[in-house]
């Protein structure tokens, strides 16, 4: 590709408006699991018994409960970007390429 149309992409209001969405989503998602799973790692190092509580008769515990809601919460954040790229980026990109759909 030309230098002369990788200057015109980048200096295309779409392109920034596609980069400038993509940060932020991607910071927020990034700062949600961090402290998702930080948080979780916070409380496996220093609340061991809440941890270690049975929930109901049966083996399972707040911990393995807790570590499957982990797992849950970054597969719904993934679908959760993938939604917004499909709706928000994607189009935006069509734009860039010239490509009308």
């Amino acid at each position: 590709m030309p230098d002369d149309d990788i200057e015109t992409i980048i200096d295309h209001p779409a392109f920034r408006t596609l980069i400038r969405r993509r940060r932020r989503w991607c910071r927020g998602l990034t700062l949600a699991m961090a402290g998702v799973y930080f948080g979780f790692m916070m409380v496996a190092a220093f609340g061991r018994p809440l941890l270690a509580r049975p929930l109901g008769e049966g083996p399972l515990t707040v911990g393995l409960l807790a570590g499957l809601m982990v797992v849950v919460v970054s597969f719904a954040l993934t679908a959760l970007y993938v939604r917004v790229a499909n709706r928000e980026f994607d189009p935006l990109i069509r734009q860039l390429s010239g490509e009308r759909r």
